[in-house]
């Protein structure tokens, strides 16, 4: 039989494979693996992923997704025993025992560990085969469009074109096969390109040769037709993960779904896409794939194949890896909680390189984040084994003073923003702690002390440019792509990467009246009711809010606060020193306070005056939420938690609703609950590892007993991880129904999903 087949391959044949696998970062060799002469293509040396292949197939299915794979991993590609160049035994003899064999000498071969075993079609089926008995041998399971999940049956026109191939396989049936798996073949030959000759013609040369189809034949009627018996499958002890394409007609999608809630395996539906996701939709295909993976805290070195890649896509930034000495540092956060280490850090140098990092990322099917301060609790900033784009670099500002208006780079921080408008006398709406990043803030909305007076960030934004999915650099405003500024007032980083922004700027500063007023705990609900009252009439120029904190252990504290529980009110007036004065007469002399430090002082010393109380590096869990009012009731519980805190670095800060924020329509842009009187943020910090149940358990008892005062809607950038009905709670359910609609079109992978998530109008099962 081997000499038979070797007789067989035509130069044509021997051609057009050697043009496929030029373009593979994969060496070939052959062993012989239980009787059978077998052709592997390997590369890369990560862990390990072993991929087989489909019917009438071959190792080089997987040309599209092995060089990205490489990257991370190393990858085997087997023919399977009697496909592509595989030689079978002198007698040709296949049955299930022997093919499980064969994949168990193949992994002894090639693995120096337990594998993730990824099998597609018939090499799904094999792959659950083997998995039944041998999952010890495994580190996880990827089936992808498998079969023998349940009896063979595909869509009557797909199995009419299959068989028609198979009996007479031309380029004309070779096409009309195809034209039943792909959902779009045009767009599959576009994306193979020149490969798309040999590749057909290879498998023409395959199918043509005797023998093969004996073995496909065997094959088929031992894993491709008869359903695999449950009990085996019941017997997959390792973890699994389906992937699907929604359009499979050789095996349809309801079949996952039945297999997923039975035996409990997760399911990746890949949309737009039929039996074919390696090929099809490569890059939706390594997303799903990469979770399956289990790359949590595998990341490689930049090599220079990163290199080539960002440099082919147009980057001309730093790339840097973990091997580099700024990598720990360049990859750290604000949350201390968070420990993620990307695969490469892209520093960005403008909107072509972040557009240039996008492609590569999304080409190579890794995941992505977007790093401007990393000041949000959750640490979406950065992520695990895949590209983090770096806008920090990306600091440049230009004010138009006669105009009042700036455009500013997404890496600046508000502390250096707020130092270039205020030499102007210039101010914008936005962060209150001066390291916070400029981009992150102004998209979840923006909130800061001078909010009632010149609404939220996006109030004032004018336009900004985005670089979409697709690597697109677009600029959203109201005259240009109205529905992308719409989303993306509010919205957060999901509709792609806010690379510069131009707002509309205010005559505040430099000098305001400001500071903070302290009191004992004691005096807490007192304070907080006074606080209630006179905002309820205040101009809109008091900025404001109340904050239940511990007061430092410091000698400028006076004795009977300096360590102890307090209750603080922040004030910062939006006008003239001395209409100011009056303005906060009704807060300044109730008490009267234990110390008094409201005072004419820079605005950019206002914009620092929370930094000492949220040290960088401290562990964070911080929850929020809109308060409908301020009663008695609700001052009590907050009260009573404030002094069961487990963290003296744990705080409360409550700000008060109105004045701009109000007059804006609900439905204006993506930021809604215009109305709500008072917008509260539990923010628990806590040092020690050991500490974090019990401050976790805290905020979340906290948080539920506040919830009897609550709107039902939260502000987005107040909230860490709290599922998918807190980010709906964002925006309600119709400002999130229109939210998806617009990421249906921006972002239909949900490449943008490291934030607080918006998912595509039609990803309800992914």
């Amino acid at each position: 039989m081997a000499t038979q087949r070797a007789a067989r391959t035509s130069g044509s044949d021997l051609e057009a494979r050697r043009h496929l696998l030029s373009g593979l970062p994969v060496t070939q060799r052959r062993e012989l693996l239980a009787g059978v002469s077998t052709a592997v293509l390997e590369g890369g040396d990560g862990p390990p992923v072993l991929l087989l292949h489909g019917p009438a197939g071959n190792a080089i299915h997987w040309m599209e997704v092995i060089p990205d794979l490489a990257i991370t991993h190393r990858v085997i590609a087997a023919d399977l025993p009697g496909h592509g160049e595989s030689q079978l035994t002198e007698d040709g003899g296949l049955d299930v025992e022997h093919v499980v064999a064969w994949l168990r000498e193949l992994i002894e071969h090639t693995c120096p560990s337990p594998p993730v075993l990824v099998g597609h079609a018939l090499g799904g089926a094999i792959a659950a085969r083997f998995a039944a008995d041998h999952g010890d041998r495994l580190s996880r399971l990827v089936l992808v469009d498998a079969l023998g999940l349940t009896g063979f049956e595909p869509a009557p026109d797909f199995g009419l074109a299959l068989n028609e191939f198979l009996a007479q396989p031309t380029e004309r049936t070779f096409d009309e096969l195809w034209r039943r798996c792909a959902l779009d073949l045009d767009g599959v030959r576009r994306r193979v390109g020149e490969r798309w000759e040999p590749l057909m013609a290879y498998n023409l040369e395959r199918v043509r040769t005797p023998g093969v189809m004996a073995a496909l034949d065997g094959l088929m009627a031992h894993f491709g037709l008869p359903a695999i018996p449950p009990a085996e499958l019941e017997r997959i002890a390792v973890p699994t993960t389906l992937i699907w394409g929604r359009g499979d007609r050789a095996t349809a999608l309801s079949i996952a779904e039945a297999a997923s809630d039975r035996y409990g395996w997760a399911l990746q539906v890949i949309e737009d896409c039929g039996d074919e996701p390696p090929i099809e939709q490569p890059a939706a295909f390594l997303r799903a794939l990469r979770p399956a993976l289990g790359t949590h805290g595998v990341t490689a070195p930049v090599s220079e194949s990163h290199a080539r890649a960002l440099a082919a896509a147009g980057f001309r930034g730093e790339v840097v890896g973990r091997d580099d000495t700024a990598y720990d540092d360049l990859r750290r956060v604000f949350n201390g909680m968070i420990d993620r280490r990307p695969a490469l850090i892209a520093r960005c140098t403008d909107a072509r390189d972040v557009s240039a990092a996008v492609n590569f990322a999304c080409d190579s099917g890794l995941p992505l984040s977007v790093y401007g301060g990393g000041h949000n609790v959750t640490g979406n900033a950065v992520c695990d084994g895949g590209v983090t784009i770096d806008l920090r670099p990306m600091k440049g500002i230009e004010i138009d003073t006669s105009a009042r208006t700036c455009r500013a780079e997404a890496g600046l921080t508000w502390g250096e923003l707020d130092a270039a408008t205020q030499r102007h006398g210039l101010a914008l709406t936005g962060g209150r702690i001066s390291t916070t990043g400029l981009g992150g803030l102004v998209l979840g909305g923006g909130s800061g002390w001078i909010e009632r007076m010149c609404g939220y960030s996006v109030d004032n934004l004018l336009s900004v440019e985005t670089v979409t999915a697709d690597g697109q650099i677009l600029t959203a405003s109201e005259r240009e792509n109205p529905d992308l500024f719409w989303a993306t007032r509010g919205g957060g980083g999901n509709f792609g990467v806010a690379t510069s922004f131009e707002f509309r700027l205010h005559p505040i500063g430099p000098t305001v009246l400001a500071g903070m007023l302290l009191y004992p705990a004691a005096m807490a609900a007192a304070v907080l009711r006074n606080f209630r009252d006179t905002m309820a009439d205040a101009p809109d120029e008091v900025g404001s809010g109340v904050a239940l904190l511990t007061a430092p252990h410091e000698e400028s504290m006076p004795e009977p606060v300096r360590g102890q529980p307090v209750v603080g009110v922040i004030v910062c007036y939006a006008g003239s020193v001395e209409l100011g004065q009056q303005a906060l007469a009704p807060l300044r002399e109730f008490g009267p306070p234990a110390l008094d430090l409201v005072g004419p002082m820079p605005y950019t010393a206002v914009q620092r005056l929370l930094d000492d109380s949220y040290p960088a590096g401290m562990r964070n869990y911080w929850t929020g939420d809109f308060l409908s009012g301020l009663p008695d009731e609700a001052i009590e519980v907050m009260c009573r938690f404030h002094l069961s805190a487990p963290s003296p670095l744990t705080g409360t800060v409550t700000f008060p609703g109105g004045g701009a924020l109000a007059r804006v329509p609900d439905g204006t842009m993506a930021i809604g609950q215009r109305g709500a009187p008072f917008n509260i943020h539990i923010t628990s910090l806590w040092a020690d590892p050991a500490g974090d149940e019990a401050n976790i358990a805290w905020t979340r008892a906290f948080s539920t007993a506040m919830k009897p005062f609550t709107t039902g809607r939260v502000y987005v950038n107040f909230i860490g991880d709290e599922g998918q009905d807190r980010v709906i709670a964002s925006f309600g359910a119709e400002g999130y129904a229109r939210l998806q609609a617009i990421k249906q079109r921006y972002d239909a992978d949900n490449l943008f999903c490291s934030n607080q998530n918006i998912k595509p109008s039609g990803a309800e099962r992914t």
